[in-house]
Protein backbone atom coordinates (compact mmCIF):
# COMPACT_ATOMS: atom_id res chain seq x y z
CA UNK A 1 0.00 0.00 0.00
CA UNK A 2 0.72 3.37 -0.57
CA UNK A 3 2.04 5.06 2.67
CA UNK A 4 3.61 8.18 1.75
CA UNK A 5 3.82 10.33 -1.24
CA UNK A 6 7.49 10.97 -1.16
CA UNK A 7 9.40 8.13 -2.63
CA UNK A 8 12.10 7.57 -0.03
CA UNK A 9 9.42 7.82 2.99
CA UNK A 10 7.89 4.94 1.23
CA UNK A 11 10.65 3.26 1.05
CA UNK A 12 11.74 3.62 4.98
CA UNK A 13 7.97 3.19 6.07
CA UNK A 14 8.66 -0.21 4.19
CA UNK A 15 11.96 -1.13 6.17
CA UNK A 16 10.57 -0.64 9.19
CA UNK A 17 7.77 -2.40 8.72
CA UNK A 18 9.58 -5.51 7.88
CA UNK A 19 12.22 -4.71 10.62
CA UNK A 20 8.87 -5.54 12.48
CA UNK A 21 7.99 -8.68 10.68
CA UNK A 22 11.12 -9.94 10.66
CA UNK A 23 11.29 -9.31 14.56
CA UNK A 24 8.80 -11.25 15.33
CA UNK A 25 8.86 -14.52 13.09
CA UNK A 26 12.59 -14.25 14.89
CA UNK A 27 10.70 -14.54 18.42
CA UNK A 28 8.56 -17.16 17.34
CA UNK A 29 11.90 -19.08 15.82
CA UNK A 30 13.17 -19.20 18.79
CA UNK A 31 15.56 -15.64 19.77
CA UNK A 32 15.07 -14.44 23.21
CA UNK A 33 12.39 -11.60 23.00
CA UNK A 34 14.79 -9.15 24.46
CA UNK A 35 17.38 -9.71 21.77
CA UNK A 36 15.07 -9.53 19.13
CA UNK A 37 13.44 -6.41 20.42
CA UNK A 38 17.00 -5.24 20.76
CA UNK A 39 18.47 -5.71 18.05
CA UNK A 40 15.22 -4.64 15.93
CA UNK A 41 15.44 -1.03 17.75
CA UNK A 42 19.15 -1.12 15.96
CA UNK A 43 18.16 -1.76 12.86
CA UNK A 44 15.48 0.61 12.97
CA UNK A 45 18.36 3.73 14.79
CA UNK A 46 19.77 3.23 11.61
CA UNK A 47 17.17 3.94 9.59
CA UNK A 48 17.12 7.16 10.90
CA UNK A 49 20.29 8.09 9.59
CA UNK A 50 20.37 7.15 6.20
CA UNK A 51 19.34 9.30 3.25
CA UNK A 52 18.96 7.37 0.33
CA UNK A 53 16.89 4.81 -1.32
CA UNK A 54 19.87 2.68 -1.90
CA UNK A 55 21.40 2.71 2.11
CA UNK A 56 17.63 1.69 3.22
CA UNK A 57 17.83 -0.94 0.86
CA UNK A 58 21.07 -2.45 1.89
CA UNK A 59 19.76 -2.07 5.86
CA UNK A 60 16.70 -3.97 4.88
CA UNK A 61 18.99 -7.11 3.43
CA UNK A 62 21.65 -6.86 6.45
CA UNK A 63 18.60 -6.92 8.97
CA UNK A 64 17.13 -9.59 7.10
CA UNK A 65 20.56 -11.77 7.06
CA UNK A 66 21.43 -11.13 10.55
CA UNK A 67 17.95 -11.96 12.18
CA UNK A 68 18.28 -14.88 10.34
CA UNK A 69 21.60 -16.11 10.98
CA UNK A 70 21.06 -15.47 14.83
CA UNK A 71 18.14 -17.85 14.81
CA UNK A 72 19.98 -20.43 12.47
CA UNK A 73 22.44 -20.75 15.31
CA UNK A 74 20.44 -20.17 18.31
CA UNK A 75 18.31 -23.62 16.68
CA UNK A 76 21.39 -25.44 16.19
CA UNK A 77 23.30 -25.05 19.51
CA UNK A 78 19.86 -25.87 20.99
CA UNK A 79 20.03 -29.24 19.15
CA UNK A 80 23.53 -30.12 18.23
CA UNK A 81 24.23 -32.31 20.93
CA UNK A 82 21.60 -35.06 20.06
CA UNK A 83 22.08 -37.79 17.05
CA UNK A 84 21.27 -37.40 14.15
CA UNK A 85 17.25 -39.31 14.41
CA UNK A 86 16.45 -36.92 17.44
CA UNK A 87 17.47 -33.96 15.59
CA UNK A 88 15.62 -34.31 12.31
CA UNK A 89 12.51 -35.50 14.60
CA UNK A 90 13.13 -31.74 16.69
CA UNK A 91 13.38 -30.17 13.61
CA UNK A 92 10.80 -31.84 11.85
CA UNK A 93 8.44 -30.92 14.86
CA UNK A 94 9.50 -27.60 14.92
CA UNK A 95 8.86 -27.13 10.66
CA UNK A 96 5.41 -28.85 11.47
CA UNK A 97 4.06 -27.58 14.99
CA UNK A 98 0.43 -26.21 13.78
CA UNK A 99 0.07 -29.97 12.14
CA UNK A 100 -1.42 -33.34 14.32
CA UNK A 101 1.87 -34.86 14.84
CA UNK A 102 1.89 -38.93 15.52
CA UNK A 103 4.97 -41.02 17.26
CA UNK A 104 4.21 -43.13 14.02
CA UNK A 105 5.10 -40.45 11.91
CA UNK A 106 7.80 -39.39 13.44
CA UNK A 107 9.41 -42.27 13.45
CA UNK A 108 8.52 -42.69 9.95
CA UNK A 109 10.27 -39.62 9.21
CA UNK A 110 13.63 -40.39 10.37
CA UNK A 111 13.47 -44.22 9.51
CA UNK A 112 13.03 -45.98 13.55
CA UNK A 113 10.29 -47.82 15.22
CA UNK A 114 8.10 -46.11 17.09
CA UNK A 115 9.57 -47.59 20.28
CA UNK A 116 13.12 -47.22 19.51
CA UNK A 117 12.38 -43.89 18.65
CA UNK A 118 10.21 -42.93 21.91
CA UNK A 119 12.70 -44.56 23.98
CA UNK A 120 16.07 -42.66 22.09
CA UNK A 121 14.16 -39.43 22.38
CA UNK A 122 13.21 -40.11 25.77
CA UNK A 123 16.68 -40.85 27.07
CA UNK A 124 18.82 -38.16 24.56
CA UNK A 125 16.26 -34.98 25.85
CA UNK A 126 15.01 -36.04 29.41
CA UNK A 127 11.17 -35.84 27.77
CA UNK A 128 8.96 -37.78 26.03
CA UNK A 129 7.92 -36.86 22.45
CA UNK A 130 4.37 -36.09 23.85
CA UNK A 131 5.44 -33.34 25.91
CA UNK A 132 8.11 -32.14 23.83
CA UNK A 133 5.29 -31.59 20.89
CA UNK A 134 2.83 -30.14 23.46
CA UNK A 135 5.97 -27.66 25.10
CA UNK A 136 6.26 -26.60 20.66
CA UNK A 137 2.67 -26.17 20.27
CA UNK A 138 2.34 -24.27 23.39
CA UNK A 139 5.54 -21.80 22.59
CA UNK A 140 3.63 -21.22 19.08
CA UNK A 141 0.39 -20.46 20.87
CA UNK A 142 1.98 -18.01 22.82
CA UNK A 143 3.35 -16.22 19.88
CA UNK A 144 0.15 -16.14 18.68
CA UNK A 145 -1.69 -14.90 22.00
CA UNK A 146 1.06 -11.96 22.07
CA UNK A 147 1.09 -11.25 18.28
CA UNK A 148 -2.11 -11.80 16.65
CA UNK A 149 -5.82 -11.46 17.16
CA UNK A 150 -6.94 -14.66 16.83
CA UNK A 151 -10.01 -15.93 18.70
CA UNK A 152 -8.90 -19.10 21.08
CA UNK A 153 -10.49 -21.23 19.24
CA UNK A 154 -8.96 -20.02 16.00
CA UNK A 155 -5.70 -20.78 18.10
CA UNK A 156 -6.62 -24.08 19.18
CA UNK A 157 -7.91 -25.14 15.75
CA UNK A 158 -4.99 -23.25 13.79
CA UNK A 159 -2.59 -25.86 16.31
CA UNK A 160 -4.24 -29.05 16.10
CA UNK A 161 -5.59 -29.45 19.43
CA UNK A 162 -9.08 -31.92 19.80
CA UNK A 163 -10.75 -28.73 21.68
CA UNK A 164 -10.61 -25.34 22.73
CA UNK A 165 -11.26 -26.91 26.42
CA UNK A 166 -8.06 -29.26 25.80
CA UNK A 167 -5.87 -26.46 24.73
CA UNK A 168 -6.51 -24.28 27.41
CA UNK A 169 -6.15 -27.01 30.07
CA UNK A 170 -3.03 -28.02 28.28
CA UNK A 171 -1.91 -24.32 28.34
CA UNK A 172 -2.81 -23.75 31.90
CA UNK A 173 -0.76 -26.62 32.53
CA UNK A 174 2.26 -25.66 30.98
CA UNK A 175 2.32 -21.95 31.71
CA UNK A 176 0.19 -21.73 35.54
CA UNK A 177 -2.17 -19.47 32.92
CA UNK A 178 -5.41 -19.50 31.02
CA UNK A 179 -4.30 -18.27 27.15
CA UNK A 180 -7.03 -15.83 27.91
CA UNK A 181 -5.08 -14.38 31.19
CA UNK A 182 -1.83 -14.81 29.19
CA UNK A 183 -2.67 -12.62 26.34
CA UNK A 184 -3.87 -10.09 28.69
CA UNK A 185 -0.79 -9.94 30.74
CA UNK A 186 1.33 -9.25 27.43
CA UNK A 187 -1.09 -7.03 25.85
CA UNK A 188 -0.80 -4.77 29.29
CA UNK A 189 3.05 -5.58 29.52
CA UNK A 190 3.12 -3.86 26.01
CA UNK A 191 1.24 -0.91 26.39
CA UNK A 192 3.30 -0.24 29.16
CA UNK A 193 6.67 -0.53 27.45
Amino acid sequence: GRMSSSPFHQILYGVIANITLVTRFAIMGGMPEEDALNLSDYYIRRTERVRTPAELQEINIEMGVDFTSRVAQIREQGISQYSLPVRQCVEYIQRHVRESLSLDELAKEVSLSPKYLSDRFRRETGQTLHSYIQEQKIREAKNLLRHTDDSLSEISQLLNFSSQSYFTSVFRKNTKLTPRQYRALHISDERLS
